[in-house]
Order: structure tokens, then C-alpha cells, then sequence
């Protein structure tokens, strides 16, 4: 297997939060873009992709519970690569061990209606949230193993790891911590969706 270093696919999404703020739970609903601007055609879809993105959370002291799913299709661009339309679902479960460190299970479960293939993995992990004056740094590592999966190339065992930055600006609210959660999660599952 050749190794390939490059651009992905770029991902953008809005999720708009519709529960008051002073919900234990946050719902939100919203729109989706992939545009095709892989460097190398193992990094991306080679298509525009629209659809939909959906957001749970509930908070409970030290438990957090949720999951961000969205739907994918292709509407255009490369006529050569095959169409896509795919579902990406992410539950996730942290536990808030004190002083920045936490437990979680958050594992990306990736359906591809067109091929199909899918995989369904789980994964338990942990995380350090650094926060500096500027910066608020979250490093994790989460051993994954498959508990289904169809096609060729989807991972058995895999070590899903990140650094994620969130810059402190402006003023402060209570959805922040929901707004910087879901893009964490949405960077992962559009790595995810990516990797084919």
C-alpha cells in the first residue's frame, strides 16, 4: 500500500441549535458541503456532496452523552468516480476525570449506501484538555475494533488519535462547549468519511 500525503476533501457545516440554553439536552439541525479539493484522488471523493447534519447532547455533572450523525450525497463533479451517498454517525460518551483528563467513546460508524460497505466500530480512549491564555489544546488517543464491517479496506483495529485547537474569542455562553465538541467531531468523522 503506497503511502499518500495531501489535501482532503474540504468539509463545511453549520449546525443550528434549537433547544434554550438553559436545556440539559442541545438539539441541533443544519446543512452540509464537501467540495471536491483532494491533491491526490485516495485523499477525497472527487464529488460535491450536500446533506444534513444532526446533534444530540446531554449533560450530567461529569457525564457527557450524545451523537452527531449526518447524510451525504454526491450532486456533481468528477463523472469518472463512482457516486457517493453515505451515512456517518458518531455516538459519543465522555467522562471528566478531573485537572483536564477525561475518558471517551466516541467512535465514527460509516455507512456507504452506494458501494455498500460500512463499519461499525467501537473504541474506548482518554484525553487531556490543555487550556493556555489563548489556546484551549484537547489531545486524545481511542483504540478502536470493529464490531461489523463490509468492503474492501475497512479497518478491523485502528488507533484514532488528535489534537484539537479551539480559540478563546469573544464573549462567553453556555452552547460554546456544545460549538467546540461538534466541530471536534466533525473534523473526525469528515477524516473518517475520507478514508475509503
Amino acid at each position: 500500500m503506497a503511502k499518500v500525503t495531501g489535501i482532503g476533501d474540504l468539509n463545511v457545516f453549520a449546525t443550528f441549535i434549537v433547544t434554550p440554553d438553559d436545556s440539559p439536552a442541545v438539539f441541533g439541525l443544519g446543512p452540509i458541503y464537501t467540495a471536491p479539493t483532494a491533491s491526490n484522488d485516495a485523499l477525497g471523493h472527487g464529488k460535491h456532496e450536500v446533506g444534513v447534519a444532526a446533534l444530540t447532547i446531554w449533560t450530567k455533572g461529569i457525564v457527557l452523552v450524545g451523537a452527531l450523525v449526518n447524510y451525504q450525497i454526491g450532486v456533481g463533479g468528477d463523472s469518472s468516480k463512482p457516486r457517493t451517498q453515505f451515512i456517518v454517525a458518531q455516538p459519543f460518551v465522555m467522562l471528566q476525570l478531573g485537572q483536564g483528563y477525561y475518558l471517551r467513546s466516541a467512535p465514527i460508524w460509516f455507512f456507504d449506501i452506494e458501494q455498500p460497505t460500512y463499519n461499525v466500530p467501537f473504541g474506548l480512549g482518554a484525553g487531556k484538555v490543555i487550556p493556555t491564555e489563548k489556546i484551549v489544546f484537547n489531545l486524545f488517543i481511542e483504540p478502536q475494533f470493529a464490531l461489523a464491517l463490509r468492503g474492501i479496506g475497512q479497518p478491523a483495529v485502528q488507533i484514532f488519535a488528535g489534537i484539537n485547537m479551539q480559540f478563546k474569542a469573544g464573549r462567553k455562553k453556555k452552547t460554546d462547549q456544545a460549538a467546540h465538541l461538534v466541530n471536534q467531531l466533525k473534523a473526525e468523522q469528515s477524516l473518517r468519511s475520507q478514508m475509503q
